[in-house]
């Protein structure tokens, strides 16, 4: 994701604790979630969790909050 500008990665030092790796999405990366989010094509890619790899449309339903009422 980061080689396609969809996020950047930023290291920020600190003095007492491990660095702190943190990961932000991109302008790109917003656009591109919400055409997924948006989109009705067949989900296709392995999901992590075993109970999504089975109904890969609930991994969608969980952004739901991001779309409006309508569009649910």
């Amino acid at each position: 994701m980061e080689e396609e500008g969809l996020i950047v990665r930023e290291v920020v030092q600190q003095d007492k604790t491990p660095n702190r790796k943190l990961i932000k999405i991109t302008p790109q990366g917003e656009a591109d979630f919400d055409n997924w989010l948006r989109s009705d094509a067949k989900e296709t890619e392995n999901i992590r969790y075993d109970f999504y790899s089975k109904y890969p449309f609930l991994n969608k339903v969980n952004h739901f909050n991001k779309l409006s009422n309508q569009e649910v």
